[in-house]
């Protein structure tokens, strides 16, 4: 069967083409935090009376319309502005849902810290917006009751070095914005991709490790790098003048989905692909979202566009984030911008990987494209403003202090 035909290819850009929006405005955000003893900062695991399944239960009380997330275990819940979930090991993640303001994420996002507080203090435990574990090693943690996790742990441990790292000892934050069509989306994945570098050294959250203190930059992208690329990183052919909801359903056809659901529970897949998998038959909605869960690349398609690159990060640099990613994306004078940028500078995929790694070593002293990194990072800054309300604008001045500083760990706290 030629792949142009395949049902799982037909299925997913359908499914694409359904997530364009009349109008792209909105703007989501997830941030996962290291819950720790307040004390050692080593990490609270996921059962007993100081564990993380015990603070999701005090959490829920304060929501009194949730609606709890059964799997094997208590594992999250939702209210009607955000759901929490647990990563693989008691990692705690908050999703807002879209909203048309950074402002809005915003205060939804202190009360939920204000209330983590409230509970975690009793407990004598710690929300840390960090990138890395900053004491537990990863071989001591627990994962929570969770089988996609021990199946997905399990496959990395045949695919690279860092699954171990990525599951129980990492941290992101994830911006979601809307596209309006294929060619919308087109621009969007292309600029978000140009412009990753400079996301990443501005979000590079990451001092300590395992114990260890941290030497360069942007170590949470060298986990992921090792981990399995073929599901990592930046897209294949992303900057093709064509590229489109194909290519990204070509790039989901080419991974192993590492397990799928039956009558009877989970199967393992191994390394069969979703191409191979699919090849008779198109997948079910309930798969297609499975599918798409599978992939982690820095720019992720849904009904949305999520971009994964960003540490994470405390509140007042999560907000300049957000503002940010939103004053990028949704600024055309930006997106045609970033076209000529791409095709005068012969801009590939390769150019952004090797950028990215030479900011590991070199951080704010590195380049971006042959520009400073300081200089790419204002300009950058400088762009968003344009389409940006006034509170947006303010939350850009915590990223400008990050510029100043070299580093969210060296922004004065009366700054931030």
């Amino acid at each position: 069967m030629e792949q142009n035909k395949a049902p799982w290819r037909s299925a997913l850009v359908r499914y694409f083409e359904e997530g364009c929006k009349k109008e792209a405005s909105s703007v989501g955000v997830e941030l996962e935090q290291f819950i720790v003893d307040s004390d050692t900062h080593f990490a609270a695991p996921y059962a007993g009376e100081n564990g993380v399944r015990k603070v999701t239960e005090k959490l829920m009380q304060l929501y009194p319309e949730n609606e709890p997330i059964i799997d094997e275990d208590l594992l999250g819940f939702l209210t009607k502005d955000f759901s929490i979930t647990l990563e693989p090991a008691s990692q705690l993640e908050i999703s807002i849902f879209p909203m048309k303001t950074v402002e809005c994420l915003g205060n939804i996002f202190l009360e939920y810290e204000e209330n983590l507080k409230k509970v975690l203090s009793p407990m004598n435990l710690t929300a840390m917006p960090v990138a890395t574990q900053p004491e537990s090693h990863v071989d001591d943690l627990v994962m929570i009751p969770k089988e996609r996790y021990r199946l997905m742990d399990m496959h990395f441990q045949k695919t690279g070095t860092g699954g171990r790292e990525m599951m129980r000892g990492s941290c992101s934050s994830q911006v979601s914005v809307d596209y309006t069509s294929e060619e919308d989306f087109r621009l969007k994945v292309q600029a978000a991709t140009y412009f990753a570098p400079v996301l990443m050294l501005l979000t590079d959250h990451a001092n300590r490790f395992q114990g260890e203190d941290l030497t360069g930059y942007l170590k949470r992208s060298d986990i992921w790098e090792r981990t399995d690329l073929i599901r990592t990183s930046i897209l294949p052919n992303v900057f093709s003048p064509t590229y489109g909801f194909q290519d990204y359903a070509d790039f989901l056809g080419n991974i192993p989905l590492i397990f799928r659901m039956t009558e009877t529970g989970y199967e393992y897949t191994g390394f069969q692909t979703v191409a191979e998998l699919y090849a008779e038959k198109e997948p079910t909605e309930e798969e297609i979202l499975h599918i798409l869960s599978m992939a982690f690349p820095h720019i992720r398609l849904k009904h949305y566009l999520e971009v994964r690159m960003a540490d994470s990060i405390p509140a007042p640099f999560l907000m300049g984030y957000c503002s940010l990613v939103k004053g990028l994306l949704y600024n055309d004078e930006v997106l045609s911008l970033v076209q000529d940028k791409i095709q005068s500078e012969n801009i590939t995929e390769q150019i952004v990987k090797d950028t990215i790694i030479g900011l590991r070593t070199a951080g704010w002293n590195g380049t971006v494209y042959s520009r400073p990194i300081k200089e790419a990072a204002r300009e950058a800054l400088s762009l968003a403003e344009a389409v940006l309300d006034e509170k947006e604008k303010e939350y850009l001045k915590s990223l400008n202090d990050v510029i100043t500083y070299e580093g969210i760990f060296h922004v004065p706290s009366d700054q931030a």
